[in-house]
């Protein structure tokens, strides 16, 4: 009968049956961080489903609705939600769904990935490319064959941000 979308959506369904109809006789659910919609099934408008809702499935017809929890943003973009108890009030007997509280962590930016990258970026010196100089006399940088490096180019890959412009 419900389905749980995610931490914010709680989607229900009721369907008659072969030889019997289903009747919806209310919602019950805290109005103050609930709202929940469907559609009429006689004129398909769109409605708010509360505790004056009533509706009948028809035999062999069906219902739905969805429930979505408001949550509040804290000063770091988290979401918290409230606990939810929705209870949906039929013929058949009640159906209760309880939504304990929970929180939706804030998703980073674009934005501010590129500023944490520059942040970083400004900290740590950062040489695009140099040059190696090993001194002939030494053994320092004899390759397999015994002949001596220079001058090694030695080249560094520059950060780039996470959305170029």
């Amino acid at each position: 009968m419900p389905t749980i979308r995610s931490r914010e959506v709680v989607d229900f369904y009721i369907g008659g049956g072969r030889n019997r109809s289903v009747r919806l006789a209310g919602l019950t659910y805290p109005h103050e961080t609930v709202a929940c919609t469907g559609h009429n099934p006689k004129t398909f408008v769109s409605v708010a489903f509360d505790e004056d809702t009533h509706f009948e499935t028809g035999i062999g017809g069906t219902l739905s609705f969805s429930c979505v929890r408001q949550g509040k943003r804290d000063s770091t973009g988290n979401k918290h939600f409230d606990a939810a108890d929705i209870v949906v009030k039929t013929t058949e007997g009640n159906y209760g769904i309880y939504l304990p509280s929970d929180m939706l962590p804030a998703l980073p930016t674009a934005t501010s990935l590129n500023r944490r990258i520059d942040q970083l970026a400004a900290s740590i010196p950062v040489v695009l490319t140099g040059v190696v100089s090993t001194p002939k006399d030494t053994k320092l940088g004899a390759g397999p064959d015994g002949d001596r490096w220079e001058d090694v180019p030695v080249y560094f890959v520059p950060a780039f941000k996470a959305n170029p412009q």
